[in-house]
């Protein structure tokens, strides 16, 4: 009987965490897309949970594309399904007035966009929180590298 409700307990726990991590963390992934695209195309092209710009190569099958990320080596491109690619997003510096706590923001990283969500604005940075496999973690950026995707 004890263990069946340590066992329970673990249970409640786990599935409560679970919900608390899907309310504060970043949506990382993209969209549904049925886009097609062609050599060329200007387009960001989501890897390891982040959106990189990149160029169109070729369409590799159906619903999948060759993208050559920019500033890397050609042996760097990868094959990816259209989900995983968008059309450059247009993108705006908010006033941190417009920000509330939960918006869905991204972080621009030298030569990427990650996924984010405002927590709050302090000065002129903001605190945003970032999911990284399974921890969440909070970290204080810069406002003018806060956009949210229109």
């Amino acid at each position: 009987m004890k263990l069946i409700s340590v066992l329970f307990l673990f249970l409640l726990l786990l599935a409560s965490s679970a919900w608390a991590q899907s309310e504060t963390q970043p949506e990382s992934k993209p969209q549904a897309s049925s886009s097609t695209y062609s050599k060329g195309d200007k387009v960001e092209a989501l890897w390891q949970g982040a959106w990189y710009k990149g160029t169109i190569m070729n369409r590799d099958k159906e619903n999948y594309y060759e993208v050559h990320f920019d500033g890397y080596w050609h042996s760097r491109n990868e094959v990816l399904p259209t989900d995983r690619i968008r059309m450059p997003a247009s993108r705006a510096i908010p006033d941190p007035a417009d920000l509330k706590t939960g918006d869905a923001v991204e972080i621009y990283q030298g030569d990427h966009y990650k996924p984010a969500v405002f927590v709050e604005a302090k000065n002129k940075s903001a605190v945003v929180r970032f999911a990284d496999g399974n921890k969440t973690k909070e970290e204080r950026v810069p406002l003018h590298k806060v956009s949210k995707v229109q």
